[in-house]
């Protein structure tokens, strides 16, 4: 049995309902979430990828899992026709930059109200001030 990443699409704003149902139902999930910014009703973090999650399974040998209409998914991510495999060391990369994020190293986390920040974006490099609070992630 040899156990794959795989990238699963959801219904909109269902991703929280899709990790709890295929949790349940005893898959693998990672379900990237950032505390803080751009809260869902019910819970006191945001999914860093909407309508996405990874699920670990075989696909090879069962076909992964079979999902029924409750699940509320869409699809795997596909690229011509193909599944592709996400490695064990990109999802454990990904796992720790989120980590980090919940620790105050995501942007959002970084700058405040009033803070003077360098803007670098093509053919603009300027000294700005921050004048809102972030909105989303």
């Amino acid at each position: 049995m040899a156990l794959s990443w795989y990238v699963l699409r959801t219904d909109t704003r269902s991703e929280y309902a899709v990790d709890s149902e295929l949790r349940r139902d005893g898959f693998e999930v990672y379900f990237p979430r950032i505390p803080g910014v751009a809260q869902r009703p019910g819970h006191s973090d945001a999914p860093l990828f909407p309508g996405y999650l990874f699920v670990r399974c075989d696909l090879q040998e069962t076909g992964g899992p079979n999902f029924k209409i409750a699940h509320h998914v869409v699809g795997w991510v596909k690229f011509d026709f193909e599944i592709p495999v996400i490695s064990d060391e990109a999802i454990g990369e990904l796992k720790r930059h989120v980590d980090g994020m919940g620790d105050g190293e995501g942007l959002w986390n970084q700058f405040q109200t009033g803070d003077t920040v360098n803007v670098i974006s093509k053919n603009l490099n300027a000294i700005a001030q921050v004048i809102e609070s972030a909105k989303s992630a």
